[in-house]
């Protein structure tokens, strides 16, 4: 989903690409997140995980994962788990404040202003809220 919001759509792996060379030039640390998978999907204990493929390993700190009920609108965030060369996570995380059972929502990781990997962000998931 993360390409079909540009003006021109494209494949996933030109939009990887095309933000592992926008790291590049940022002088930012590029990483491609994989295997997004949301386990848990109810809205006061979501399960999430993604794992990281990093440029240079054990690069990114800190980060937050983004929901929204569209691809556009990602306005809720939550702090992720990082470990650190591997992975990204929320585990049993409470987001009943702004998720209802029932509705679709859209979620990106996305690092933290200032991180080594700033500007490298997730593709976009979707899952229902149950």
């Amino acid at each position: 989903l993360l390409g079909s919001r540009e003006k021109t759509p494209r494949t996933w792996f030109n939009t990887i690409v095309k933000s592992w060379i926008d790291c590049e030039i940022l002088s930012d640390i590029p990483v491609i997140y994989s295997d997004g998978t949301v386990t848990t999907t109810t809205a006061n204990a979501i399960d999430l995980i993604m794992y990281l493929n990093e440029k240079t390993p054990s690069s990114l700190v800190a980060g937050k994962f983004y929901f929204g009920s569209s691809k556009t609108a990602l306005i809720h965030s939550k702090a992720a788990t990082v470990v650190a060369g591997v992975s990204v996570a929320l585990s049993a995380e409470d987001c009943s404040a702004f998720l209802t059972a029932g509705k679709k929502y859209f979620v990106q990781f996305k690092p933290d202003a200032a991180d080594p990997c700033e500007g490298a962000d997730s593709g976009i998931y979707t899952f229902y809220a149950t």
